[in-house]
C-alpha cells in the first residue's frame, strides 16, 4: 500500500469537508452561493467512495496488519468529516431553498452520499474490528496447551469461559 498516496488523498478530503463546512456556515450566504457550495460538497463527499473500494482493495491484497490498522483509521476520519460536512450541507440546501422555493439541484444527491458514507462507515468499522482480531488470537503455545488439556479432559466451566474471554487468558485461564 503507497505511504504516501492513500494518506495524502485522506487528507485532502477531509481538508475540503472542513473548509467547505466553514463556508456553508457564513452568515448571510445568498441562494447561489449556498447552493454553490453544496454542489461543491455534494461533490467532494462523493470522492469518498471512489477511495473505499482502493482501500479495500490494497487491504484484501495483504497489506500488512498495522498499516491496515492505520489507513481505516484514517478513512472512518474522513467518513466523519464528510458526514458533518454533510449535515452543515443540508442547512444550506434548505437554506437555497426557502431564498429560491425550490430544492437545489444537488440536495437530492446529497441524501444518497451520506447514506453511502454510512454504509463504508459500517463496513470500515467491521473490518477494523477483524484485522485487529489477530492481536487477539492464541500464540501457539497456548493452543498447544489447550489441546493438551482438553485430552487430559480438563474443561472451563461457563463462568471460566467468559472470564477468560474478558481477561485474554481464553486457553489457559487457570494459570
Amino acid at each position: 500500500m503507497s505511504a504516501t498516496v492513500l494518506p495524502e488523498l485522506a487528507a485532502e478530503s477531509v481538508a475540503t469537508a472542513e473548509r467547505l463546512g466553514r463556508l456553508s456556515a457564513e452568515a448571510g450566504l445568498d441562494a447561489a452561493e449556498a447552493e454553490y457550495i453544496l454542489a461543491s460538497g455534494l461533490a467532494a463527499i462523493q470522492r469518498v467512495p471512489r477511495l473505499w473500494p482502493i482501500v479495500k482493495g490494497r487491504i484484501g491484497a495483504g497489506t500488512t496488519g498495522r498499516t491496515a490498522h492505520e489507513v481505516l483509521a484514517r478513512l472512518l476520519d474522513v467518513v466523519d468529516k464528510n458526514l458533518a460536512l454533510a449535515e452543515r450541507l443540508r442547512e444550506a440546501a434548505r437554506a437555497a431553498r426557502e431564498e429560491r422555493g425550490r430544492e437545489p439541484e444537488a440536495a437530492a444527491g446529497l441524501a444518497a452520499a451520506q447514506e453511502r458514507l454510512r454504509e463504508i462507515r459500517a463496513e470500515a468499522g467491521r473490518l477494523l474490528l477483524l484485522i485487529d482480531a489477530p492481536a487477539r488470537w492464541p500464540g501457539e503455545e497456548q493452543l498447544r496447551e489447550a489441546k493438551e488439556g482438553m485430552r487430559r479432559g480438563e474443561r472451563l466451566t461457563a463462568e471460566e469461559f467468559r472470564q477468560a474471554l474478558l481477561g485474554g487468558g481464553l486457553f489457559n485461564p487457570r494459570a
